[in-house]
């Protein structure tokens, strides 16, 4: 039973995840840390098939490859760890 579960607790943890980050339906949302990754790195053109146009057509659609998608995410969180701990000697 608890199986049956885990894809509808998988695919809610995502959709919250998007909207915490700022991916809504009706765009970046200002002042989220998907906006400042827009300003910072993508200024106003997004590449099509970049990981951030993927996760914005996510967020105002709803529709995703669950596969895809976490792993998309895992990797973006290694490498934000593995950039923020060889960064750390900066701060």
């Amino acid at each position: 039973m608890a199986l049956v579960a885990l894809p509808l607790v998988r695919d809610m943890l995502i959709a919250l995840f998007l909207k915490v980050t700022g991916f809504t339906a009706s765009g970046i949302k200002f002042g989220s840390m998907a906006a400042l990754i827009q300003s910072k790195i993508y200024g106003g053109i997004i590449a099509k098939g970049s990981l951030f146009s993927y996760l914005q057509s996510i967020g105002a659609t709803g529709i995703f490859d669950p596969t895809l998608l976490t792993l998309l995410l895992l990797g973006g969180t290694v490498f934000y760890y593995i950039y923020m701990y060889s960064h750390a000697k900066n701060l």
